[in-house]
């Protein structure tokens, strides 16, 4: 259905879905009602499934929406003063403060740190190739992505931290995924999600409070907290508050490490179910790297592996759900939404809209040629506007180079027995955080890998048994 009209949808049409999977649930109401639908229940808000309407929302945001919804105000008990969440002088100054150290140089500078991070998961892959092992792919690509953010900003003091870090941004992914409900939502409620949110945050804090002395005695000297702690607003010359700089760090390791998380674990679940493009993948690093390791100067010529990257978060955006809450009376395709409404739009339903992308459901990477015209806010993984994604460069250059100094040496292959399905919590991931594949190394010496047990393990600590059947 696609009218440029706003649909009102009958009282709690299909939220009972909201508490299974709310991808699917924001999937049914585009395909039943159309591209604009204002939905009444537990949660009153106007949906939108359309670039035109999504432009609207992101260009103006700042002027005539921010993220003071329900929804964000849930991410706020998490992320506290952090720049995803917060509005106004204080986001202006932390975007100022922020933004240099995520410019296209400066992601460039922090190059090394990532190959070495991508070295060490070649390693152990080598290792579950020689011991013939099915492992969980969602755990191997949280712990190279955390290690990757938690050695860029925290440098020396990570890898001690690496689990307890771990478990703290599964807390907050699974709290943030929570539905805003009255009275339980509040953190002085003792439910079990507020209890251990608020024991994650007092731990994380404090690990950041240790860390931050550590630094002043000199005991480390690199990665980005150390530039962090010495910005200066250039308006003003402020530094960071103590609890500021807490409550950026953690947004930047779960936005930096979550997102790009998901993302890998889809493209090697594609890349195994689509050996054409495997296929043309390896043409493409044989032809470009020859062997090699990636460097900088092999990125722009690895332009069939960043489409792989694009097509991967077409069809599986890790962030996937975005809102906003109008400021003041809007105009949207002749109707008037009132001041103080939630807006809603869902990259999964987005990301698939039969009028801009045909064949939606296939994967394939050719959508993202130089010769594809594209439509640019059907397509918008990292958001757009003035509030775009501050790490684009960041992850970009991460996913395209993790991508292809592992495809360069390995295939992965499913080992699933069922046909694999996601669950959307704050990001997109396979269901029950699990997916079992096996390796097969390049040179053609496939290794039986065999079937990984049923049993979940849980994102980001790396899979507890590793069996060999030879």
């Amino acid at each position: 259905m696609s009218t440029k009209a706003l649909t009102v949808a009958p009282r709690f049409y299909k939220q009972w879905m909201l508490a299974g999977n709310p991808a699917y649930f924001f999937d049914r109401i585009a395909r039943d009602l159309g591209d604009f639908v204002l939905c009444r229940g537990v949660l009153d808000f106007y949906f939108l499934n359309h670039p035109e309407l999504v432009r609207s929302v992101l260009k103006d945001t700042n002027s005539r929406f921010d993220k003071n919804s329900p929804l964000y105000s849930q991410f706020r008990k998490a992320f506290g003063t952090g720049l995803v969440i917060v509005e106004g002088e204080l986001w202006k100054k932390q975007r100022r403060l922020l933004q240099p150290h995520f410019s296209p140089t400066a992601v460039r500078a922090s190059f090394d740190l990532m190959q070495e991070c991508i070295d060490r998961c070649s390693e152990r892959w080598q290792r579950y190739v020689s011991e013939d092992a099915t492992f969980n792919m969602v755990g191997e690509m949280h712990d190279l992505t955390l290690d990757i953010a938690g050695t860029t900003l925290l440098g020396g003091n990570f890898a001690a931290a690496q689990k307890r870090i771990a478990r703290w941004t599964h807390n907050i992914n699974v709290y943030s995924a929570t539905l805003p409900l009255p009275v339980v939502s509040n953190l002085w409620f003792p439910t079990p999600k507020n209890l251990s949110l608020k024991k994650t945050l007092r731990e994380f804090y404090e690990f950041i409070a240790q860390t931050v002395e550590e630094r002043k005695g000199g005991t480390v000297q690199n990665g980005l907290l150390n530039a962090l702690l010495e910005a200066q607003d250039p308006e003003t010359g402020e530094k960071m508050s103590a609890e500021q700089l807490g409550a950026e760090i953690l947004g930047v390791i779960i936005g930096g490490h979550e997102t790009s998380s998901a993302a890998l674990t889809w493209a090697w679940c594609e890349l195994a179910q689509n050996p054409d493009v495997e296929e043309r993948l390896h043409q493409e690093l044989d032809r470009v790297l020859g062997g090699e390791k990636p460097t900088l100067k092999h990125m722009p010529q690895l332009k069939y592996t960043r489409m792989i990257v694009d097509e991967t978060m077409r069809l599986h955006p890790p962030f996937w759900f975005e809102n906003r809450n109008t400021t003041e009376d809007v105009e949207l395709w002749g109707a008037t939404v009132p001041k103080g409404s939630m807006i809603a739009f869902s990259r999964y339903s987005l990301h698939r809209h039969p009028d801009f992308w045909p064949e939606p459901e296939r994967f394939n990477p050719e959508r993202f040629s130089e010769e594809s015209p594209g439509t640019k806010h059907a397509y918008v993984p990292f958001g757009g506007g003035p509030r775009v994604c501050i790490g684009i460069h960041f992850a970009t250059l991460e996913l395209v180079m993790a991508l292809a100094t592992l495809a360069q040496r390995y295939r992965a292959v499913l080992r699933e027995k069922e046909p694999v399905r996601m669950r959307a919590l704050l990001t997109m991931e396979p269901m029950h955080g699990r997916l079992s594949m096996g390796l097969v190394p390049r040179d053609g010496s496939a290794a039986r890998a065999p079937i990984c047990p049923a049993d979940s393990f849980w994102p980001g600590i790396p899979p507890p048994v590793i069996t060999n059947l030879s």
